[in-house]
């Protein structure tokens, strides 16, 4: 790990790893989640941070039958791709910025800083993994009420 930080380029590689995450996050949030956050409705969206809290299947399902039928039909496409992009958007943005600081710290830190540097990217696959999660759960909520 140690070898990424002290590459010949290293602060290059970490500035336009941390470049990729913006473009990520700002296609994600510009583009990708706007035609399904149109469907849910803006004024709406921030109720889904109850569905990214619901913390069980049962809770979750709660929040995703407490929209409307058609609103439902977007909640699915702002997790996958939206959410998705967007944590893959802030994971390697921070992972980039978190390079560009451990390449400067002194070498006495730079083996522990070389080793949290992969932790939004731990944190971006955990909530990958929520995201499907979510996402099946609001699949089938938005198909079974639909028939």
């Amino acid at each position: 790990m140690q070898q990424l930080v002290n590459a010949h380029r290293a602060s290059l590689y970490f500035s336009l790893i941390a470049l990729l995450g913006v473009l990520l996050f700002g296609s994600a949030v510009g583009v990708i989640m706007t035609p399904a956050a149109e469907t849910v409705g803006q004024e709406r969206l921030s109720e889904l941070v109850c569905l990214q809290l619901a913390f069980t299947p049962e809770r979750a399902t709660e929040v995703v039958l407490g929209f409307p039928e058609e609103a439902r039909a977007g909640i699915p496409p702002l997790l996958i791709p939206g959410d998705m992009t967007l944590t893959w958007g802030y994971g390697l943005l921070l992972f980039g910025l978190l390079g560009l600081l451990v390449v400067r710290l002194p070498e006495q830190w730079q083996r522990t800083g070389s080793i949290l540097m992969w932790a939004p990217l731990v944190a971006t696959l955990l909530d990958c993994t929520e995201n499907l999660f979510l996402f099946v759960r609001a699949s089938s909520q938005s198909v079974c009420h639909q028939r």
